[in-house]
């Protein structure tokens, strides 16, 4: 009899010590999953990390369940059924608490200016506040990141220079931009679509950037999502995602989370889905015996080489190398086709569209010569950038503004215009419009 009071004793010690287990360990596992420990702070932007989050506190949550059970002493049947119950309220526990703690960033096709909100304009692009009274003339500037111009205040961007040289040469006209980082045409159309949807304009300068423009994805290779044409025989084919269309979006966070994990390889892959629509790369020389050139291994000098893929032209040196890849034919049809789609819209909008370029003093003799990058060899030559450009934009209404000024970077190792460079274009620009400006304005069909 002592003993099986003694044994009962141990068994009632054992199931309050199991409920009482079993609530730190809930509370625990709600703390670890709601990230409210600052160790786990890094989770909330690790789509994988909060997945698995979920599921250990699914497991921690089940187990804290079962030792409450375990107080009781159910048949078999009576287990099983409990079983499931606390499996089912763990899930359904998890899934509301993530739908209150959690905010899940949308993940977007493209992107806008990364500058201070304060400096958006009503596009989400750096610039002014875009107004217009009436009979100033508009020009539009699209771009890249030197049209966004980072590295200088607003009042020495493109745009409010371009407007101060326009305003001395005595044409009243205002200048707004589209264009952010990374840019190329595709994005450029879109950002132009919406602009010409509310506002208009009397010429759309584009500035042409051959290192970024001539290529169907953005740099580096499986680098940020964004939308991207394509050709089937000549005709342009849409992106599957819309320019800021948003995907994985399902009102119930736990499965916006669970189809973000399970489409993480898609994203981190997302190159290589491209390659079946794309002709070959450039093919390098594994081997060569002649003289070479060792300057692309100083990246020092090349940093863009170091994210770069020469392998797969996601490169600014793609359009340096000869003979062009049948990738680069490719890509100069697909930029062909979207600056005449871009300049399609822009007329039938009562514009005109001005393509201009500014080309950077030489890096090199222009001469073609063999470069050499983590052991492979290349056959390039700076002056295949001119080449390739005449053919890209031949047909179409275009200005050269070569950089004049021996101080014009921002940096020693970048490639962008500073303030002062900036301003001595935006100075010639105006020049080159002010005829197209005091032209009447064109009338859409």
């Amino acid at each position: 009899m002592h003993e099986t009071d003694s044994s009962s004793t141990t068994g009632r010690i054992k199931r309050r010590n199991a409920g009482a287990l079993s609530l730190v360990i809930s509370a625990l596992s709600l703390i670890y999953a709601a990230g409210l420990v600052p160790t786990f702070e890094w989770m909330r932007d690790n789509v994988t990390a909060r997945v698995i989050g979920f599921l250990i506190h699914t497991v921690l949550l089940m187990f804290g369940l079962g030792m409450i059970l375990l107080k009781r002493r159910p048949s078999s049947a009576a287990k099983a059924v409990l079983a499931l119950v606390a499996t089912l309220t763990a899930i359904a526990a998890n899934v509301a608490l993530i739908q209150v703690t959690y905010e899940i960033a949308p993940i977007t096709a493209g992107w806008r200016s990364e500058a201070p909100k304060e400096e958006l304009n009503g596009f989400g692009f750096r610039g002014q506040t875009i107004t217009v009274t009436h009979g100033q003339r508009v020009v539009l500037l699209l771009g890249d990141s030197q049209v966004e111009a980072l590295a200088g205040s607003v009042a020495q961007m493109p745009e409010t220079r371009l407007e101060f040289h326009l305003k001395n040469l005595g044409i009243d006209a205002k200048a707004f931009s589209l264009g952010a980082a990374g840019y190329g045409q595709d994005q450029q159309l879109f950002a132009l679509r919406e602009y010409l949807n509310r506002h208009s304009a009397d010429v759309v300068a584009l500035w042409f950037t051959p290192g970024n423009d001539i290529f169907p994805t953005h740099m580096p290779r499986n680098g940020p999502s964004k939308p991207t044409f394509r050709l089937a025989g000549d005709r342009l084919i849409t992106p599957e995602l819309e320019w800021g269309e948003e995907s994985f979006t399902s009102p119930i966070k736990a499965v916006a989370l669970v189809q973000r994990a399970r489409s993480r390889a898609l994203f981190e892959r997302r190159d290589d889905h491209w390659e079946k629509f794309l002709p070959k790369p450039y093919q390098s020389l594994t081997t060569h015996t002649g003289p070479v050139d060792r300057t692309w291994e100083n990246t020092t000098n090349h940093l863009s080489l170091i994210v770069e893929d020469l392998d797969s032209e996601k490169s600014h040196f793609s359009i340096w190398m000869t003979p062009p890849s049948p990738r680069m034919e490719y890509g100069i049809r697909l930029t062909r086709a979207l600056l005449t789609e871009i300049e399609t819209i822009v007329e039938a909008n009562g514009a005109r569209l001005v393509l201009f370029h500014a080309p950077q003093p030489p890096r090199t003799d222009g001469a073609e010569k063999i470069f050499t990058f983590r052991g492979k060899y290349y056959r390039a030559s700076e002056s295949q950038i001119s080449q390739t450009l005449d053919r890209v934009l031949a047909g179409f209404d275009r200005v050269n503004l070569p950089v004049q000024l021996d101080d014009w970077r921002v940096s020693e190792t970048g490639l962008h215009l500073n303030p002062a460079a900036n301003d001595d274009t935006m100075r010639r620009l105006a020049n080159e419009l002010a005829a197209r400006l005091k032209q009447p304005s064109q009338t859409p069909e």
